[in-house]
C-alpha cells in the first residue's frame, strides 16, 4: 500500500528464512505524519460505524510481553521486541516434545538446548544424517544390487540432508542470540558435528579401498590425497567422489578436494573452539566420545583442548 494512505495502521514486515521456513516478525511502522487527524479533514460529528481502517486512532500499545522476556527486552523498544515474541511463539511448541516435562521456561528458548548435545530443531535429523554417513561405503554405492535398485540413499540425498541440518542449527542459534544476547554453545557444537561428518561422507565417496573403516582411516585417505589430489568438479547433476559433498554447505570452495576438505576442517575447528569458549561442558566426549567428529579428530586433532573440563 503506498505511504500516502489516509490509515494510521502499522505496516508489518517480516523476514523468512526460506530453508527452514521460520518467519520472524521484525516490526511494524506507521504511514508518516499521521500522529493526530490528516489536515483538511473533519471528523464526523454523528455516531457511524467504525470504519475498517480508523482515522487519527492511536496505535494500540503493544500486548504485554511473555513470560520470560521482560527481563530481556524493554517495553518500550518496538524494533526488538516484536522480534523475541515471533520467535518464541514459532519455538514454545516444541518444548512439549521433552517427554515427562511440562514448559519449563528460564529464559526464552533456553529449554531447546537444555537437553545436552542436540537442539530439539535438529536432532532427529542430525542423527539420521550421521547414521547414513557411517553406513555409507563406495564400494556397495557403485556394485551392491541395493544401490543399483535405489535403496541405498545417493551422494547427493546425504550431502542434502547435512545441509539442511546445518541450517537448522543456525536458525536456532541465531534466535538464541537473538534473545540471550550470546550464542548457544549447543548449536555451535552441532554445526561442527555437521562439517566433520560432510568431510568424512567425501572421504569415504573417495576411498575404493575401504581404508575409511579401519581406526585413523579418515587420516589415511587424507594423506592419499595429499600425494594424488583430486581436481574439484562443479558439474551438476548427480554427485560423484570429486564433486563437493552438500554443496549448500558452507565453506564450499577450493581447486582440489583436499582443499575443500581443508577449509571445512578449519570451520569445524574454529567452531567447537568458539562452543567450548560460549561453555560447553562436556570436554571428554569432546575429545574422544562423539562419532559425528571422526573426521576432525584424526586429521586435525584436538591439542586445543584443555586437558579436562575442570581446567
Amino acid at each position: 500500500a503506498p505511504f500516502d494512505m489516509l490509515c494510521n495502521r502499522p505496516f508489518m514486515f517480516y523476514i523468512c528464512d526460506r530453508r527452514t521456513g521460520l518467519r520472524l516478525f521484525m516490526g511494524a511502522v506507521r504511514c508518516p505524519g499521521l500522529q493526530g487527524p490528516p489536515p483538511n479533514i473533519t471528523p464526523a460529528v454523528a455516531p457511524a460505524p467504525a470504519p475498517l481502517l480508523p482515522i487519527g486512532e492511536p496505535v494500540p500499545a503493544p500486548a504485554p510481553s511473555p513470560a520470560g522476556i521482560g527481563d530481556l527486552v524493554q517495553s518500550g523498544n518496538p524494533p526488538i521486541e516484536p522480534i523475541v515474541k515471533q520467535a518464541v511463539a514459532a519455538l514454545r511448541p516444541l518444548d512439549a516434545l521433552t517427554e515427562g516435562v511440562g514448559p519449563t521456561w528460564s529464559g526464552p528458548v533456553r529449554c531447546l538446548f537444555k537437553d545436552g548435545l542436540h537442539d530439539r530443531m535438529g536432532v532427529t535429523q542430525l542423527q539420521s544424517a550421521a547414521a547414513l554417513v557411517r553406513a555409507f561405503t563406495a564400494t556397495a554405492q557403485d556394485g551392491s544390487a541395493s544401490a543399483k535398485a535405489g535403496k541405498l540413499p545417493s551422494l547427493q540425498e546425504i550431502g542434502t540432508q547435512l545441509s539442511e541440518t546445518f541450517h537448522i542449527f543456525r536458525t536456532a542459534s541465531d534466535v538464541y542470540t537473538l534473545t540471550e544476547g550470546v550464542p548457544s554453545e549447543y548449536a555451535l557444537y552441532n554445526m561442527a558435528c555437521v562439517l566433520s561428518l560432510a568431510v568424512e561422507l567425501q572421504l569415504k565417496a573417495l576411498d575404493t579401498e575401504g581404508c575409511c573403516a579401519a581406526p585413523g582411516g579418515c587420516r589415511a585417505v587424507c594423506e592419499l590425497q595429499v600425494a594424488q589430489p583430486v581436481p574439484l568438479s562443479r558439474g551438476v547433476g548427480v554427485a560423484t567422489s570429486a564433486n563437493p559433498i552438500a554443496p549448500a554447505l558452507p565453506p564450499n570452495h577450493g581447486s582440489t578436494v583436499l582443499e575443500l576438505i581443508q577449509v571445512r576442517l578449519e570451520a569445524c575447528t574454529k567452531l567447537l573452539k568458539l562452543a567450548v569458549c560460549a561453555g560447553y561442558p562436556d570436554i571428554e566426549h569432546l575429545r574422544a566420545g562423539d562419532e559425528d567428529l571422526r573426521a576432525v579428530r584424526e586429521i586435525m586433532e584436538f591439542e586445543w583442548l584443555p586437558q579436562s573440563s575442570a581446567t
